[in-house]
């Protein structure tokens, strides 16, 4: 008349090793893209970031350089050159002319 109930966790030995090994992993994963979508969201740079061209040759407007923070030398950026020495550039509305 009861239907036995099957357990789903193991109780001991190997089996329950690699039960918890997976779920935890599982659980990682899960937080890992929760995290992703909602919080903080990785993006690729598609230029390459060239350190060696810039010892011969001038920089240019849409390059992208690398240099070390002046206010924290422990800090790398990464930027792109939207104008270069005598331009003017000015911000209207949100945009950059």
């Amino acid at each position: 008349m009861f239907a036995t109930t099957r357990k789903v966790c193991p109780q001991s030995g190997l089996p329950r090793t690699l039960f918890d090994y997976v779920g935890t992993a599982a659980v990682a994963v899960f937080l890992a893209l929760l995290v992703q979508a909602f919080v903080v969201k990785p993006y690729l740079i598609p230029s390459t970031v060239d350190r060696l061209t810039y010892r011969f040759a001038a920089i240019q407007r849409g390059d992208i350089i690398v240099f070390r923070c002046p206010q924290a030398p422990h800090e790398v950026l990464i930027k792109r050159v939207v104008g270069l020495p005598g331009d003017l550039l000015w911000l209207h509305g949100g945009s950059l002319y």
